[in-house]
This record gives C-alpha cells, sequence and structure tokens, in this order.
C-alpha cells in the first residue's frame, strides 16, 4: 500500500542546534490529509503568521510540514534524554543498555571526520 503513495522531502535536514549531529536518519511518515493540514496550519503560524497563506510556495509548504514534525520528534525526544539523565540505570539493566550501544554502532556507524 506505502509503495504506491506519493513521496516526498526531505526538503532539508532538521537537527537541534544544541547538539552536535552524529549521524542523519531519514524517516518516512505516511500521513492523512488532516495530519498535514495540522501540521502545516501549526509551521505557517509559528513561522510567520502575519504572512499571506497564498504566497507559500511549494518548497515553504514542504518545509514547514516536514520542520514540525521533526521539531516536534526533537521535543519529545528531548524529554525522554533529560529523564534519563536524571535517574541513572540500574546495574542489572548495563548488560541491555550495552547490547543497545553496540546495536547502534552496527546500524548507524560514525563516520571520522
Amino acid at each position: 500500500m506505502n509503495e504506491q503513495l506519493p513521496a516526498y522531502g526531505p526538503s532539508e535536514v532538521f537537527h537541534d542546534e544544541d547538539t552536535e549531529p552524529a549521524v542523519v536518519v531519514r524517516v518516512a511518515i505516511a500521513l492523512s490529509c488532516e495530519q498535514l493540514m495540522t501540521a502545516l496550519s501549526i509551521g505557517f503560524t509559528e513561522m510567520d503568521p502575519a504572512r499571506s497563506a497564498d504566497s507559500l510556495t511549494v518548497e515553504e509548504t514542504r518545509q514547514e510540514v516536514e520542520g514540525w514534525l521533526a521539531s516536534a520528534a526533537l521535543v519529545e525526544l528531548d524529554r525522554y534524554v533529560r529523564q534519563g539523565q536524571l535517574t541513572a540505570y540500574p546495574p542489572e539493566a548495563r548488560p541491555v543498555m550495552d547490547a543497545l550501544a553496540e546495536a547502534l554502532q552496527r546500524a548507524y556507524p560514525e563516520v571520522a571526520r
């Protein structure tokens, strides 16, 4: 089913400006028309509420939708990161965390800069 849907993006790479990126992860999200409109309307009003919606280009429209989705994901992810920093993993969780770290290294190897 998803192979038959039109696919757009990413228009740019979004990232949290307070962190040093290690890799770029591309995610494809299938959205309904209502979800697209919601993301665009939130992104648009945050961009410049005085601007006329009629003046949005195709590129700007896509950047607003993708930018809002990326921003919402980063905000939520940062919330979980902060929770992890506030509570130490118990010793019994260490083998699982080590295995997850190794899985990340295999799946997302960093390139030396």
